[in-house]
């Protein structure tokens, strides 16, 4: 979101998806999976709202980890991102905030 600010951008159409529990070794991937199924599903020329549908989905059919995991919960976002600076490079940095490394 800062990155999208900073960038002179905004965000528009936000709908909120769902929430989904994930274990903690899944959280940097689980998304990219969602959609690799769903390109592999609708083909390289999905729509913008069959990606949505497929993520849409996979949210609903997610499955709770096992107690004895570490797990991560995330809430789910549909939404637009409008570049003002179309054509002009913008270079967010790394957050101070953001871990060295997983824990």
């Amino acid at each position: 979101m800062s990155a999208v600010r900073a960038g002179k951008g905004r965000i528009k159409g936000v709908e909120f998806l769902g929430r989904v529990k994930v274990p903690e070794e899944e959280q940097l991937s689980i998304v990219q999976h969602w959609l690799r199924t769903a390109i592999k599903e609708y083909g390289q020329s999905i729509s913008d709202e069959r990606i949505f549908e497929a993520v849409r989905s996979a949210v609903m059919e997610n499955q709770t980890p096992p107690a004895d995991e570490r797990i991560v919960e995330f809430e789910i976002f549909k939404g637009y991102v409008v570049n003002r600076l179309k054509g002009r490079p913008f270079v967010q940095k790394r957050p101070s905030s953001f871990p060295t490394r997983l824990i």
